[in-house]
């Protein structure tokens, strides 16, 4: 009818789809619940003794049965005191449990404790007087019996404790707080994938495996310990390595079209290096037989070369 406007288009039922699938997948993302690491605390060593010894019982009866069988009364009276041991030590122990701080939460935590000039030069990341105590009151979760999160430990509370406990104690109080940030629940295959695509990481991984070193320490946030973080990073590295031929340095998925390659992914080049032309033709001149053993042809800087004359 004249000055009627046209119904609007219905948006294809395809795209509706794709766009219910994504918000849903979304909402998930959003509503991980950030990780957490507990540090139990238990001063009864006759408690953790008898516990450590259960664990150790059972996990030898479990194998033996799977190997060769054993009696099975055997096997439940070891899970009985392993529950009961296990009973003990809890009762006789305090737990702390941290939790991870959002990013920017924990880059603005670091930033308010800078290094001091003097800590710096010696590769510190933070100030270590003042920044561990204002991790751990940020990072400390307290709940009570009905699992409600409640009051927990303030900076002033951290730092009377990593003064007066000592050092080893003190060490891992921070440790737990600083391994809560570390925690990583994605797979060795995503950050393989990472790999390929970031040359900054590959290049970062590649030092800490020539100098046997976990990443945290590279990047100046870790004390040296080797976190579940830095170890599965060091394993996806290592599992890139073995995918990297040794004498081309590419990997077998670029080439295979099969997985997503090109059969043409890379093109031959030649690359001609003045200083190995000079050796070797300066190797051409040694002798053979006894005058040529043991000469070896090096470079120096012309200017090096002149001074020494």
């Amino acid at each position: 009818m004249p000055g009627t406007s046209p119904s609007p288009t219905a948006p294809p039922t395809e795209a509706v789809a794709r766009d219910a699938h994504w918000a849903r997948k979304l909402a998930r993302l959003r509503a991980r619940q950030l990780p957490e690491y507990t540090l139990r605390l238990c001063d009864d060593m006759a408690a953790r003794k008898r516990f450590d010894q259960a664990k150790l019982e059972a996990a030898r009866l479990r194998m033996a049965d799977a190997e060769t069988g054993v009696d099975p009364a055997e096997v439940e009276r070891a899970e009985v005191e392993l529950k009961a041991a296990k009973a003990a030590y809890e009762a006789a122990s305090l737990s702390l449990t941290f939790r991870a701080l959002p990013r920017p939460v924990l880059d603005g935590l670091i930033r308010r404790f800078p290094p001091t000039e003097q800590q710096a030069e010696d590769g510190d990341a933070w100030n270590p007087e003042t920044f561990p105590a204002a991790l751990v009151a940020a990072a400390h979760i307290e709940r009570d019996e009905s699992g409600a999160a409640v009051e927990g430990l303030s900076e002033q509370d951290a730092q009377e404790l990593l003064d007066a406990w000592p050092a080893g104690e003190a060490n891992a109080l921070f440790a737990a707080a600083w391994q809560a940030q570390q925690v990583s629940r994605t797979s060795t295959e995503e950050l393989g994938k990472r790999l390929i695509s970031d040359a900054q990481l590959r290049a970062e991984l590649e030092l800490c495996d020539r100098y046997r070193i976990p990443h945290s320490l590279l990047l100046g946030a870790g004390d040296g310990r080797w976190s579940q973080t830095d170890r599965t990073k060091a394993l996806a590295f290592e599992a890139y390595r073995r995918s990297v031929c040794e004498q081309c340095g590419t990997r077998a998925a670029e080439w295979d079209e099969e997985q997503g390659g090109d059969r043409y992914a890379y093109v031959s080049t030649t690359v001609r290096c003045v200083g190995c032309e000079l050796i070797a033709t300066e190797q051409d001149q040694v002798p053979d037989g006894p005058d040529g053993y043991g000469v070896r042809i090096g470079l120096v800087p012309r200017e090096q070369h002149h001074h020494q004359q």
